[in-house]
Parts: structure tokens; C-alpha cells; sequence
């Protein structure tokens, strides 16, 4: 459980695979996939708040809407309920998809 804000903490993801089970290193790499998140989610006008030491993120359009979700691998389809529309995030920022 996060002492931060009571959500259960996730199992170990592959999106921290290759990371050293250390305080120091996940906040770390949390840090880093948080900036690179928000920089995608910019053109799309989705804003990340989230904690290097929280394992959850709020994503946020600028009318106010806001999804709370718990784990990275949870945002693509938050992405695209807030956006209201599919997206690859392969394609790249902006991208819609089939």
C-alpha cells in the first residue's frame, strides 16, 4: 500500500524491467518515464501530475477532466477516454488510431 496516497502498489511491470530494485533507482526511472509521458501527452493537451515516489498519475485535458489511474501501463486507455478518440501511442503524439 502507498503510504502517499493508499493505492495498492503494483506488481513489477516490464516498463521497469533492467531497473535495480532500489529506492534510488525506480524514483529514478519514474522520474525519467514521467518526463518522457508528459512530453508525448503535450501535443495532445493531456497534462501528467504524478509523484516519483507514488505509483499513481493524474491525468488531466484543460476543461478539468481527470482520470486518477494507478499503474503507466494504464494510460493509453485513459489517453483515450479523455481525448475521446483512439490513439497509438507508436505513431506518435497526435497520432489516432484504426
Amino acid at each position: 500500500m502507498c503510504g502517499m496516497c493508499g493505492t495498492p502498489v503494483p506488481p513489477p511491470r516490464w516498463f521497469m524491467a533492467g531497473v535495480a530494485d532500489t529506492p534510488a533507482d525506480t524514483m529514478r526511472e519514474r522520474t525519467r518515464q514521467i518526463s518522457l509521458l508528459a512530453d508525448h501527452l503535450d501535443p495532445l493537451r493531456i497534462r501528467v501530475h504524478a509523484s516519483p515516489s507514488s505509483p499513481g498519475l493524474t491525468l488531466q485535458t484543460p476543461d478539468g477532466r481527470s482520470e486518477f489511474i494507478t499503474d503507466l501501463g494504464d494510460v493509453w486507455p485513459a489517453v483515450e477516454r479523455l481525448g475521446g478518440q483512439a490513439h497509438d501511442p507508436l505513431l506518435g503524439a497526435g497520432a489516432g488510431g484504426a
